[in-house]
């Protein structure tokens, strides 16, 4: 096993660091423009544009179409209905009108639903309709496209039912609702295990690890990690990743051993890691580990910022890991079971 590197000098800081749809059954190649983005909120204060003339003209004809009589084929008039609709909905997006888009996509749904029984396209307009509300409505979004996952979870499309759910715990985690977004990715990552589909599966066990650490559910984050390790030392395509999942669970770790001061765990799993993954040991993750282990039982503040700062000139902090070492410094800062207060990682 290597020996570990002298402490760094210096000081310093760490720093956190489409175009619109075509109707009917051709429409959904072309859509998933988001031309505005929502922010954090579920309504946009800006001022929406007036409806397009013309996209109401059409809809008024699909309606038409829809109560219009028909002796022999009685579902031509919901095909050539929903057609129309698919063209309304369009030229409302081009006029970024998009709670008229979503709605417009909606009652396509319904008519594929009710009228023409065709759960697929049904979806995949229930899948359109999220995408235009994701720019005004993020709850409305977040109904449509739980509507569309169902379908296609219910008819085994899980490749397609993945990507749906890894788009609901995104705009659950936008909304700061950190326990529906964690629901969400889990099951964004069962369907792509269904799919045998392991790296996008271990980017959404990511994502909950990483929500559970910031809930301060370290334990679940850890067990997340470790799960991924194992995984991964299996796998040659996806080894390269082991070396991340191992920091992430020390630094999980660390936070939890600050808050009582008994630093030995993190000692020893990191030991246990670089037995486990040799190309772990003597990685600049590693030794900033031992490092900042040496400097909180040193009670050196100065040490541990300079540490860090030195880690974040080579490999830049990003905003998780920025965040677990400023828990971190409180806690050496402020002692075991330490008051919390405003500080940074300066």
């Amino acid at each position: 096993m290597s020996s570990r590197p002298a402490a760094r000098g210096g000081a310093g800081a760490a720093s956190s660091s489409s175009s619109s749809a075509a109707p009917a059954r051709s429409r959904r190649d072309d859509d998933d423009s988001d031309e505005e983005g929502v922010g954090g909120s579920s309504s946009v204060s800006r001022e929406a544009p007036p409806p397009d003339p013309k996209a109401l003209e059409l809809v008024k004809q699909a309606e038409k179409k829809f109560k219009s009589f028909s002796l022999f084929n009685s579902q031509q008039k919901f095909e050539d209905g929903v057609e129309i609709l698919g063209k309304a909905a369009s030229q409302f997006k081009m006029n970024k009108n998009w709670k008229e888009a979503g709605d417009t996509y909606v009652q396509m749904a319904e008519v594929y639903e009710s009228k023409l029984k065709d759960p697929f396209e049904a979806a995949s307009c229930y899948d359109l309709a999220a995408k235009a509300y994701k720019n005004c409505d993020i709850k409305e979004s977040i109904r449509c496209f739980i509507l569309a996952v169902e379908n296609q979870m219910e008819n085994n499309r899980f490749a397609s039912a993945a990507k749906i759910w890894k788009e609901i715990g995104g705009l659950h985690e936008k909304e700061y609702q950190l326990k529906e977004a964690m629901s969400a990715y889990s099951k964004a990552a069962d369907c792509f295990e269904a799919e045998n589909s392991t790296a996008n599966a271990n980017g959404c066990h990511v994502k909950v690890a990483g929500l559970a650490a910031e809930t301060e559910d370290y334990k679940k984050a850890i067990e997340i990690y470790e799960k991924l390790m194992k995984a991964c030392l299996d796998n040659s395509s996806l080894r390269w990743s082991v070396k991340d999942y191992q920091f992430r669970a020390l630094l999980c770790k660390f936070v939890v051993a600050s808050k009582n001061g008994n630093l030995d765990d993190v000692e020893a799993t990191c030991h246990r890691y670089r037995d486990m993954n040799p190309q772990f040991d003597d990685t600049r993750e590693c030794n900033l580990i031992l490092d900042l282990v040496e400097d909180f039982k040193e009670d050196d503040e100065n040490k541990f910022t300079d540490h860090v700062f030195r880690f974040d000139e080579i490999i830049k902090l990003d905003n998780w890991t920025a965040k677990v070492l400023l828990q971190i410094k409180k806690a050496l800062k402020e002692g075991p079971q330490g008051k919390d207060d405003e500080d940074d990682l300066r």
